[in-house]
């Protein structure tokens, strides 16, 4: 069985009592804790997606410090002024440091004379500089004269600094990443002379002169002239130009030529001149598939073994964008068919990669988080194909590291979880995924949704409906936002309506509102609302079923949902009711009252009203009995003369304002019933004749719909005073 590791176990453990001390207390940590786990702790604390306090930095005292989460303040900034650390990462884009006069333009500068403190500048050892933003002035030549001892730059942003200017300040630099820099010239590197590993992807030369002071980097060991995608043949002469002069790198041992142009030729004639390289890395290349090279690792994605291993390579050196493209490789051998029961080994291994990248890819950085989504996305696939040969072990393990991912809005992720059946995992976090799915529609049915959200939704939609017998009383008390869930699902239910009436995506539609009702009825059953609640919800579904009722596949979910709120309604209504007239003795679970309320017996009309609109007046004629019936389905009505007058002279009306009538006097029931559809056989021969093309509700089905009982009980009943 595999379980997580006991340093993950502490580390989770940790994390959780170190958050809530920190809100409490802001004592140190024991000196014992190890700056592993130290390291460890911070690094998720920072890059999570909850906020945190700013004594994290003095608290934990980490060597890495990274600003690039969007969660760093201030604060932040003042309590890292304090520390010493030995690795520094920017990215921040506080308003504090934003040019006064252009938004797109930081003072980086004035960020790291902030944040670093006189004695932690002679020990910085390792900077890094991403960002999409644009730094003031010539903030390179500046920040680096203030750290005399870096070893590694990484600077993936356009600088104005060139080589010269570095190797000048910097001779003992031995790591360089100008990644993302659209570096077309590299005059002075010679300079770096003890520089051993440099990163220059996306490099551009034109001629073979351009690469000349390259060789001069005698110390050099790993090299990256790769690019993030293809581009023509005469436009990319890197590798030709390294081999064009017989020059050599004597202490080469990697080379990164992804997406160059590179034949088998080319490959022997670099190979030939630079034999000391034990591995090459031929991603995406035209002799990708040039097989075994003696003393040569080769890494390629020709096969699912391959890619595995090239997934592995990527992730050490942080190139999420190419970890994408790798994993969508894997999605497509997956897919085009691997035999299980002849791969069972490499394929287990393939499920243990996917886990473990999505368990462990920075989410906060966006490119790492795409790459984590394509991994879900492989992940589906495997379960798709693989789900018969999937354990219990593999199950609970996809499920312990879904809920910990924070990719809950992505498409993949509820697919997933329905593919894999993670609801029948015994020891499932059943509250917190329910969470999760409740937040999830809420979001993604909101006032903006679109078409492709109904399709992505459907997902979620299905995970409430499997977790939510798994949900026991205790749990459901913890729920808080079915309110916002039934708004949303409101919404979905009018956005419906309008693509049923257009004719659009009719079988997808017909499939979200079966969902849709199912969940409705589990939230009515399952959680005790308050009656204005209720009143809202009925009303809005009796509109919807006015717009979309002529759709058969529809109206009877739509029925049903409708009957059962205005149970609920006249129920909560009738317990007062009971209370106050000591009667509680004659209330039943499933009977109801007709009370003095006009807005329950406005409710009722309007409820007669909406089912009339779709008959004609002769079959209006011969559904009169079914519909004084419906009227009053599920209602125990009392002849007790001593609340009798109070139940039946309040003014009712029809709640769309076309007409209003009075019902005064009333003796009895039949009588009340005779005024109302005396009136309402009115508005229905006006209505009809005005809208006659929309009537569409056939006798024999509303008929069968009105006319079934529920558990043998009658629709209308009358209970003589002297049988209570």
């Amino acid at each position: 069985m595999e379980v997580p590791s006991l340093f993950n176990i502490a580390l989770k453990k940790s994390i959780d009592y170190l958050r809530h001390a920190i809100r409490t207390s802001h004592q140190n940590l024991n000196e014992d804790v190890s700056p592993k786990l130290k390291q460890a702790m911070f690094d998720h604390i920072t890059n999570s997606y909850y906020i945190f306090h700013p004594s994290v930095f003095t608290i934990l005292s980490v060597n890495e410090i990274d600003l690039t989460p969007n969660g760093i303040t201030e604060n932040c900034i003042q309590e890292l002024a304090r520390c010493e650390f030995k690795t520094l990462k920017i990215n921040c884009s506080l308003n504090t440091y934003q040019d006064a006069n252009d938004s797109r333009v930081y003072d980086i500068v004035g960020l790291v004379t902030a944040c670093v403190n006189p004695e932690t500048r002679r020990k910085l050892e390792k900077l890094k500089v991403a960002t999409e933003s644009t730094y003031r002035g010539d903030w390179m030549d500046t920040i680096l004269r203030m750290l005399p001892n870096l070893q590694t730059l990484i600077c993936k942003q356009r600088a104005t600094t060139g080589f010269p200017t570095l190797s000048m300040a910097y001779p003992h630099l031995i790591s360089l990443d100008v990644s993302c820099i659209a570096l077309r010239d590299i005059n002075g590197i010679s300079f770096l002379m003890n520089l051993e590993t440099l990163i220059m992807r996306n490099l551009t030369v034109s001629h073979p002169e351009d690469l000349h002071e390259l060789f001069e980097l005698q110390s050099l060991k790993h090299l990256d002239v790769s690019r993030y995608q293809k581009i023509g043949e005469g436009q990319c002469k890197t590798i030709e130009y390294l081999v064009q002069g017989n020059k050599v790198l004597p202490k080469l041992e990697f080379i990164d030529c992804s997406y160059l142009h590179i034949t088998d030729t080319l490959l022997h004639r670099l190979l030939m001149l630079n034999n000391g390289i034990q591995q090459i890395c031929l991603f995406g290349t035209d002799c990708e598939n040039i097989g075994d090279i003696e003393a040569v690792t080769v890494l390629t994605s020709v096969d699912l073994r391959a890619s595995l291993k090239l997934v592995d390579h990527f992730f050490e050196q942080e190139q999420f964008l190419m970890m994408h493209r790798v994993f969508e490789k894997i999605h497509r051998l997956i897919v085009e068919g691997i035999n299980y029961n002849e791969n069972q080994e490499i394929l287990n291994t393939c499920f243990k990669t996917f886990v473990h990248y999505i368990d462990n890819a920075p989410q906060i950085r966006a490119i790492a988080r795409t790459s984590a989504i394509c991994a879900i996305r492989c992940l589906l696939a495997y379960c798709s194909f693989y789900n018969r040969h999937m354990t219990k072990e593999q199950r609970s393990r996809i499920a312990q590291v879904l809920l910990d991912s924070r990719t809950e809005r992505v498409w993949y992720y509820w697919w997933l979880f329905n593919c894999a059946e993670l609801h029948t995992v015994p020891e499932l976090n059943v509250v917190g995924y329910f969470q999760r799915v409740v937040s999830h529609i809420s979001d993604a049915l909101g006032t903006h949704s679109t078409i492709r959200d109904f399709k992505d939704v459907v997902h979620g939609l299905e995970t409430f409906n499997a977790l939510y017998p798994r949900l026991d009383e205790a749990a459901r008390r913890k729920i808080t936002e079915i309110s916002i869930v039934l708004s949303a699902l409101q919404d979905m239910f009018d956005k419906c309506s309008s693509f049923l009436r257009n004719q659009i995506d009719l079988q997808q539609m017909y499939r979200i509102f079966k969902l849709i009702c199912t969940i409705f009825r589990n939230i009515l059953s399952g959680w005790n609302l308050d009656p204005e609640a209720y009143e809202f919800q009925y009303i809005s579904l009796l509109k919807i079923f006015e717009r979309v009722g002529n759709h058969g596949a529809v109206m009877p979910l739509l029925l049903g949902l409708i009957e059962m709120i205005q149970n609920r309604i006249y129920y909560k209504k009738l317990r007062k009711l009971a209370i106050y007239s000591n009667v509680a003795r004659l209330l039943s679970p499933t009977g109801m009252f007709v009370t003095n309320d006009r807005r329950g017996i406005g409710l009722a009309t309007y409820t007669i009203e909406v089912l009339a609109r779709f008959v004609t007046p002769m079959k209006f004629r011969a559904l009169r009995p079914h519909l004084t019936r419906f009227c009053v389905r599920r209602f125990r009505i009392m002849e007790w003369p001593r609340i009798w007058p109070r139940l039946f002279v309040p003014q009712c009306r029809l709640l769309d304002g076309i007409e209003v009538f009075s019902i005064e006097e009333v003796a009895t029931p039949e009588e009340w019933a005779t005024v109302m559809f005396d009136r309402l056989e009115e508005y229905i021969e006006q209505v009809y004749e005005h809208h006659q093309e929309i009537r569409r509700l056939t006798f024999q089905h509303f008929g069968r719909v009105v006319d079934t009982n529920v558990q043998g009980s009658p629709l209308f009943q009358i209970i003589p005073q002297g049988d209570m």
